[in-house]
């Protein structure tokens, strides 16, 4: 008889815990690296932190969605028995199928002609745009040419205020000096 308070490793393949005789079997119980079988019964065994993906994405006895759910068919069916499930409802697919082409070609007719409607409209607004920039164009043109005879009248203005001011300053320098010379004849 060996004491229950013994250390002793696990025996499973992978594991590194060391626990007390009397736990061991609560602990090999949960351990991740035991070997099971699949709880579905497929035959296949792997350690316990592979039951998981196992079930999931590999098991043969797992259930799986029809690869033609995508368009209708709404068996559930177990993952080895897809090629006889669509071998055997092979007229239903096809039936199937052909709905969701007629529903594809349903709405690429109406796709296209959404698309006519706005090239047409895209048409429109490029005559719109080109009329448009042709007005303004003009309209600058205009504008441009109305500065243009602005900056000249500015121009000659100045040159015209120049040349009064500069009689004007003259005309107040004359002034100055007749009105000192009226001074000094008056003394």
């Amino acid at each position: 008889p060996s004491c229950q308070f013994a250390p002793v490793a696990c025996p499973n393949d992978g594991c590194a815990v060391t626990i007390s005789r009397q736990h061991l079997a609560s602990h090999d119980a949960h351990c991740q690296f035991k070997i099971i079988p699949c709880r579905l019964g497929c035959g296949d065994t792997f350690p316990r932190s592979r039951e998981e993906t196992h079930l999931a994405d590999v098991c043969a006895l797992r259930e799986v969605p029809c690869p033609f759910s995508g368009i209708g068919c709404t068996a559930v069916i177990v993952a080895r028995d897809v090629a006889e499930h669509i071998s055997s409802n092979m007229e239903s697919h096809l039936l199937l199928s052909l709905n969701r082409i007629n529903d594809y070609e349903r709405v690429i007719k109406d796709l296209n002609g959404r698309v006519k409607v706005l090239e047409e409209e895209n048409h429109q607004f490029k005559l719109s745009f080109a009329e448009n920039k042709t007005s303004v164009a003009k309209q600058l043109t205009d504008v441009q040419s109305g500065l243009t005879k602005l900056s000249k009248r500015v121009d000659g203005l100045d040159n015209t205020n120049q040349k009064e001011f500069k009689k004007v300053w003259q005309l107040a320098k004359d002034v100055q000096k007749a009105h000192l010379q009226l001074k000094k004849e008056l003394r």
